[in-house]
């Protein structure tokens, strides 16, 4: 089902706080490029995955629009071949997703279990096994977390300490008190 990709290359990086934000980016066809944004935490090694149509890369829904294309799988496999090479590099990270509304959920207020919550919910499952990884789905604000077993097995309390990590940066993104003890 998710057989196929696009070949990705790096562009650049940057540093923002506490973050260093990698960009790749991976062409659709003539008209569309996409731009995956990968946020890197100083404090923890964990990344947060984004992408978006270059197209949209100055508006602020660019992460809630669709392609309809129907080249959605092609795009998701492509960014878990960009998160399996960071992986490479990095032996201990982990990842974690926002499922962004589509345009539709937004207009309609919803934010639990999204579309795309659901997609990377079932999609990661398959490629990112129990044995290795730790899935937290917390499907009340579309938020999907996969953790390296291999890092955070090892260290008590890490989980809570991961999550607070992205807390500082995003605070408005979540009701977090629901999520943090």
């Amino acid at each position: 089902m998710f057989d196929t990709c696009f070949q990705y290359q790096y562009v650049n990086r940057r540093k923002v706080d506490r973050l260093t934000i990698h960009l790749y980016r991976f062409q659709v066809n003539k008209r569309q490029t996409i731009l995956v944004e990968v946020e890197e935490f100083d404090e923890h090694p964990i990344a947060l995955i984004k992408f978006y149509d270059k197209a949209d890369q100055y508006t602020i829904d660019r992460f809630n629009k669709l392609t309809g294309k129907g080249n959605f799988q092609p795009i998701l496999r492509t960014c878990i071949n960009i998160m399996l090479y960071i992986k490479s590099r990095n032996p201990y990270i982990s990842f974690g997703f926002a499922g962004a509304q589509t345009p539709q959920e937004k207009e309609k207020g919803i934010k639990e279990n999204t579309k795309r919550f659901r997609i990377y919910q079932s999609v990661m499952l398959l490629t990112f096994r129990h044995l290795y990884w730790q899935h937290i789905f917390v499907p009340d604000h579309s938020l999907y977390f996969i953790l390296n077993r291999d890092y955070c097995d090892t260290k008590p309390h890490i989980q809570t300490d991961i999550l607070y990590c992205i807390q500082k940066t995003y605070p408005e993104e979540a009701i977090w008190g629901d999520l943090l003890p």
